[in-house]
């Protein structure tokens, strides 16, 4: 089953915790060819052609250098400088409100079609990722920043990618502008 669908908060919730403090190029495939220090580097040197593509489109290059992230949106674990949601179940809420959206469907849709496997086959230009702001409708409050007041959010971005055909990963979700 494809990702495009009508989503709960259970899996929105599921989605983000899939993500969050994870590095997506270590899950997108299991691999045997890989030592295990080198499985834990951010970035390898491998060999490129002249334009700088890589010769071996599959040679591991590294977990990549940033994790899923939206509890970095959270007001209780923010990082400074962040956009926040009020809490964590803000968070979901705003996000299921994004991917149920017409633009979140039309997001998933296109994910779909770009990357039908979710697989690092998929991935050879590199992962495709499909970045969702919509308004928000509903009546949710988050902040510019920790420790500033709460606001309505407006609009909202969702960042989404697939692990495998059918598993949605929730790179990051954040208030984007407020009332």
């Amino acid at each position: 089953m494809p990702v495009k669908k009508q989503y709960t908060a259970a899996e929105v919730q599921a989605a983000m915790d899939r993500a969050d403090y994870q590095y997506y190029r270590k899950l997108v495939r299991v691999r045997n060819d890989v030592s295990v220090v080198d499985w834990a580097r951010a970035s390898i040197k491998v060999a490129r052609d002249a334009s700088g593509h890589q010769l071996d489109p599959y040679q591991w290059s590294g977990r990549g250098g940033d994790i899923g992230h939206t509890f970095r949106h959270v007001d209780a674990t923010a990082d400074p400088g962040k956009s926040i949601y009020q809490d964590r179940q803000t968070a979901i809420l705003v996000t299921m409100e994004l991917l149920n959206s017409a633009k979140g469907q039309d997001a998933l849709e296109a994910l779909d079609t770009l990357t039908p496997h979710g697989d690092e086959r998929d991935m050879t230009a590199g992962p495709v990722n499909r970045k969702i702001v919509s308004t928000v409708t509903g009546d949710y409050y988050g902040a510019g920043g920790k420790g500033q007041p709460l606001q309505k959010i407006k609009t909202a971005v969702c960042e989404i990618m697939k692990l495998g055909a059918d598993t949605l990963w929730i790179h990051s979700s954040y208030p984007k502008h407020f009332v």
